[in-house]
């Protein structure tokens, strides 16, 4: 019962007062005034979570309490009109913990954003086995807070009340690193709130304690210290281990195809990638020695659970040709099969049907052979469309394509296992050869499994002066029901290729399309240059990830880009 008679106003200022909140006489009547100290508060129409959310209030604001019930307080808003906070909410740090409701994480790599929702931008990730306490609801996310990190997460993820005999185990790292940005902020804390206790210099190596989400913890002058990783070139992390393929590949001093030449290694030479950028990997080819070698000349092996079964597709195609010198011709649909042969750019093989994402061909010798799909642009029933003169739209534009997560980043899980990381590269090789046949210059944000932060993939876009930036992704959602493609974009003058891509997508591909929006994506927002994320359809759907996982659709949907940007550079 919501009494507001004088004495329950009494009673009310004794509890507000026990609880710490500042207590005064207005209107003849006892109050308080709380004041917001987090980011957003849901305002409900009852004391508890189960209520509708009727407005929502933020940092700064003060607001008169005139009532309270159990944990929750009754806030004046406009005027005749009011709501309920969570108590806990508004009170410091200790009370808040010890009121709040606790849950433990139950999976891992759980993403958190800046509200309760997909559309809510990326800050981080937080594991399985993590207590938390739960400030807030809404719909099926929640707001969390724990001892280094706050956020949103989607409530398929936890599980109320604290599991017995589990530590934090937010992601936890030890490594080094070393700064890659002048006057890096050293924090107090976890966040970039926290209090600047000093700046590192650009090249500064880092030795870190803990990696927690997208902070590092740092010893700085003798005290603790957190800094944004996503300024920080890890050598801790785990890293993609490569076989090179071509017969001798040359490894140079700077990540260009012009770089001074260091060595050189030979076929079958396996390396760990220290470091990607753009078509290039950093490697040790000796003890103590580094250098940058072309992306397209390794291969890594592949993984051990497939997303959908091997089996021979009919031909989409009568004839492919050969997109590189020294592309291998295996005995097998795998890079670990024996090498029967190299073929060179330009060659053309007749394709005698297809195992996952590999073509088998006949060679001159009557032999068969595979080649992977991505080295390859298909002459037949699969090639992008040809209509006189529209391909020199592409010539000499710098495209980037960035394949979505990546690395200890799986992305989304489909329900048959498939993992994000995986098909969006994927995808994005096939599209890449694509457009290089156009003549485009296209540029990979990482061209293998590896971990790549949101300011290094817009880094590459904008220091590249991308005439076009895409960035490849596919969805998941709690209903197995949900499918189909989106296309995102930010800025206005970003809308344009969106709108094209979208109605490229929409012509070629027959499945739901959900239109083109505004999404506050981090690769949109602090991107200058033309720019769309597309969500290529769910794997949380079970027939749509089979669909996704197919050749015939990765030859669809690539084809379809390939064609939307050629309409939008015309």
């Amino acid at each position: 019962m919501r009494t507001k008679t004088y004495i329950a106003g009494i009673l009310t200022a004794a509890l507000l007062t026990s609880t710490g909140f500042s207590v005064q006489d207005v209107y003849g009547q006892t109050k308080s005034d709380i004041t917001v100290n987090t980011e957003m508060i849901n305002v409900r129409e009852g004391p508890a979570l189960s209520f509708p959310i009727v407005e929502k209030v933020y940092r700064g604001n003060t607001y008169q309490v005139v009532s309270e019930e159990n944990d929750w307080l009754e806030i004046k808003l406009a005027e005749n009109k009011s709501g309920w906070i969570a108590g806990y909410l508004v009170a410091d740090d200790t009370k808040r913990a010890k009121s709040a409701e606790k849950a433990t994480v139950t999976s891992d790599h759980v993403r958190i954003r800046k509200g309760p929702g997909t559309s809510f931008e990326e800050t981080g990730y937080i594991n399985k086995g993590t207590e938390i306490n739960i400030l807030d609801r809404e719909n099926n996310w929640i707001q969390f807070q724990n001892n280094t990190i706050s956020g949103w997460i989607s409530a398929d993820f936890i599980q109320t009340g604290i599991a017995k005999n589990k530590k934090t185990n937010v992601q936890t790292v030890k490594a080094t690193g070393i700064a890659l940005t002048n006057n890096l902020n050293v924090r107090a804390s976890a966040s970039k709130d926290g209090r600047v206790i000093g700046k590192l210099k650009k090249d500064a190596t880092l030795s870190f304690e803990d990696i927690q989400g997208e902070w590092g913890k740092i010893t700085f002058h003798g005290e603790s210290g957190w800094v944004n990783t996503s300024f920080i070139a890890i050598d801790g992390e785990e890293k993609a281990t490569v076989t090179v393929t071509a017969s001798e590949l040359v490894v140079r001093k700077s990540a260009t195809t012009d770089g001074e030449i260091l060595a050189t290694v030979h076929n079958g030479d396996s390396f760990t990638i220290l470091q990607e950028r753009n078509d290039m990997a950093k490697i040790q080819y000796e003890t103590g020695k580094t250098g940058w070698v072309a992306t397209r000349y390794l291969q890594q092996p592949s993984k051990s659970v497939q997303t959908e079964p091997t089996v021979a597709e009919k031909p989409t195609s009568s004839t492919i040709v050969i997109l590189r010198d020294g592309t291998s011709l295996r005995s097998g649909p795998d890079t670990n099969t024996t090498l029967l042969a190299r073929a060179n750019k330009g060659e053309t093989f007749a394709v005698l049907g297809m195992e996952n994402d590999w073509y088998k061909i006949q060679l001159a010798n009557r032999q068969t052979a595979y080649v992977a799909g991505w080295l390859v642009s298909t002459d037949g029933q699969a090639q992008p469309s040809k209509r006189s003169g529209i391909e020199n739209n592409l010539n000499g534009k710098v495209i980037v394509l960035d394949p979505g997560h990546g690395g200890r980043d799986p992305g989304t899980l489909g329900v048959g296992g498939t993992m994000e990381k995986d098909v969006t590269l994927r995808t994005a090789r096939m599209l890449q050869a694509k457009l290089e046949q156009a003549g485009a210059n296209v540029l990979l944000t990482r061209s293998l499994d590896t971990y790549i932060t949101l300011p290094a993939r817009v880094g590459i876009s904008q220091l590249n002066a991308a005439d076009a930036y895409i960035s490849i992704h596919y969805d998941a959602t709690k209903d197995t029901r949900i499918n189909g493609i989106t296309t995102y974009y930010y800025h206005t003058y970003q809308q344009q290729l969106a709108i094209v891509l979208d109605d490229a997508l929409s012509s070629a591909l027959k499945i739901n399309n959900r239109g083109y929006r505004f999404g506050d994506y981090h690769v949109l927002r602090e991107n200058h240059q033309n720019a769309a994320l597309l969500e290529l359809g769910y794997l949380s759907n079970p027939a749509e990830e089979l669909k996704i996982t197919s050749n015939e659709y990765q030859e669809m949907v690539t084809t379809a880009i390939y064609n939307g940007l050629m309409t939008f550079f015309k």
